[in-house]
């Protein structure tokens, strides 16, 4: 060791002799084109000794690493977090930061599918605007403005309530205050979907009857209120008792539009009502959405698995999933509603 040191010592002298000119050594030309790659590669070099390139691979591979927090379990969640005891593991533990919580988009953990199951079809209806506008123009040149409007507002409305659930996917393990905001905004993000569902559907069932459409568009704007009012209020918002109460409220909600399908079938009868209003896909989409209550409600399959849906097919996935077919399935139906209306030219 000592041995070493010394040699280290001299040749530490010995350089800091031939910096300072102390010895008069000869310098020929391929000692000063070895001195000068020499410079260069040192200060192309980082202090840990690695060249500038990988030291900045390194240095943000290290930021992300800092970025992605270790997952948790259940039973380590603070009070406020913990809502469905059957997802055992795979939870992100509380950020307090907005950059890790997306930072959490790059990595596995058991919110992934919530948050890709609606953040991939919120930006399919955001670019299905401009598409959905442009083919109404070609296949139907004399549709109303007011025929734009409601298919422009309810793929809006599609948008808007897969942006918020993905949102607040990605932003619950912030802190509590964080995590109640976003989750009173996705509520808000489904009311919003059943109202576009509503106006649209009323729009083409009642075609050609502009003031049932006004009749039924406000009754579906005051249940709405009434529904936000329910499902935000403090009371009900925060206790995991009134769980099932809220989901009541969205269904209840939902359900309510088959009040101006009964009185289309009372004033046009059934074949005509099949065919103008859309019924068999508001049916199928009914089907769907209880379904989905069903899962959502029940917490089935995790609950007679706990631990085994953490990451992959728990209920709130499938209920995302239900959620976005229930959408398309009204889209389709909405479109064919028009077009048979379009094409009979009663109005």
């Amino acid at each position: 060791m000592n041995g070493i040191m010394n040699e280290e010592g001299e040749s530490g002298s010995l350089d800091a002799a031939l910096e300072e000119g102390l010895l008069n050594t000869p310098t020929t030309p391929s000692m000063t084109s070895h001195r000068k790659r020499a410079a260069l590669k040192t200060e192309s070099e980082n202090s840990n000794g690695f060249p500038n390139g990988e030291a900045q691979h390194i240095s943000s591979h290290r930021a992300t690493c800092q970025k992605r927090l270790d997952l948790i379990r259940y039973d380590e969640l603070p009070a406020w977090y913990k809502d469905n005891e059957y997802i055992i593991g795979g939870y992100r533990p509380e950020s307090f930061s907005t950059s890790t919580c997306f930072a959490s988009l790059t990595y596995i953990h058991n919110e992934t599918v919530n948050i890709y199951t609606h953040m991939i079809p919120a930006i399919v209806f955001l670019f299905a605007q401009s598409f959905m506008l442009v083919l109404l123009r070609q296949k139907f040149p004399d549709a109303k403005p007011l025929d734009y409007i409601v298919f422009s507002f309810f793929l809006l409305s599609a948008c808007i309530t897969m942006s918020l659930s993905f949102l607040y996917h990605t932003l619950m393990n912030h802190s509590m205050g964080v995590s109640y905001l976003w989750l009173r905004l996705d509520y808000v993000g489904i009311l919003a979907l059943v109202l576009g569902d509503f106006i649209s559907g009323i729009r083409v069932g009642f075609y050609c009857e502009p003031t049932l459409q006004k009749i039924y568009w406000s009754m579906t704007i005051a249940l709405g209120i009434l529904t936000s009012i329910l499902v935000i209020h403090p009371k009900y918002f925060q206790g995991l008792e009134y769980r099932n109460l809220r989901v009541t409220a969205f269904v209840t909600l939902a359900l309510s539009c088959f009040i101006p399908l009964a009185h289309g079938l009372i004033i046009y009868g059934w074949n005509r009502m099949w065919l103008a209003s859309g019924m068999p896909y508001y049916l199928a989409e009914g089907g769907i959405l209880v379904l989905s209550a069903f899962f959502y409600g029940t917490r089935w399959p995790e609950s007679i698995r706990p631990g085994r849906f953490d990451i992959w097919g728990c209920s709130h996935n499938i209920f995302h999933v239900l959620v976005v077919l229930a959408t398309v399935v009204h889209l389709v139906g909405i479109w064919n509603a028009f077009a048979y209306n379009y094409r009979q030219g009663r109005c």
